[in-house]
């Protein structure tokens, strides 16, 4: 049996048969694009619209730090005022954690800064408590310290091998990531944004 023949030739009876058996079939495909494409059309527009409700819902539920950030490398270290805006006033203590040795001060009148404690001797940070007068929706932080982690050196490199650092301010380079708590880190799983 024949199924397939050149554009040239003439279709011989199976090649005809076969296709008078798939034609419904073509048909049937045909009919349910024509519901299916404006259902997917549909169904897009529905996700895109709530997609932009959703960041209209999380953008107001955002904490947001405008930092401005000063660092002297030679000296290893880190200059920093913070202002930290809520979605809405806090009703308890604000806790965050913060380098050790960075010591948050604030000039805001009714704000009153606690350290919490310091954890063992491993850990990078110390906790802290802000408690903000009624109603106030920012707390500004002036902190300064050092903060200088070098990479550790090892007897022998091994190829693939990596160092890693949480955070190092030095005259060869600065490298600060969150694992530093090089600002306040806010307890809790917040979303946050920065300037």
């Amino acid at each position: 049996m024949l199924l397939y023949s050149s554009p040239t030739a003439k279709p011989d009876l199976p090649l005809a048969g076969l296709i008078s058996a798939i034609r419904p079939h073509l048909l049937d495909i045909t009919a349910r694009s024509k519901v299916l494409v404006p259902l997917f059309f549909l169904l897009s527009v529905t996700l895109f619209l709530s997609a932009g409700l959703l960041h209209a819902a999380t953008t107001d539920e955002l904490f947001h730090h405008n930092l401005k950030v000063s660092i002297q490398p030679d000296q290893h270290r880190i200059q920093v005022q913070d202002t930290i805006t809520f979605p809405e006033p806090p009703r308890a203590p604000v806790r965050f954690l913060l380098h050790k040795g960075l010591n948050p001060l604030s000039a805001q009148p009714g704000v009153v800064i606690e350290k919490q404690g310091t954890g063992n001797g491993d850990l990078l940070y110390n906790s802290y408590e802000a408690t903000l007068p009624p109603g106030q929706r920012e707390l500004s932080l002036q902190y300064s310290g050092e903060i200088f982690h070098p990479l550790p050196s090892t007897e022998k490199e091994q190829a693939r091998g990596m160092r890693s650092t949480p955070g190092i301010v030095s005259g060869e380079g600065v490298y600060l990531s969150g694992a530093s708590y090089w600002y306040p880190v806010l307890e809790g799983d917040s979303l946050i944004t920065f300037d």
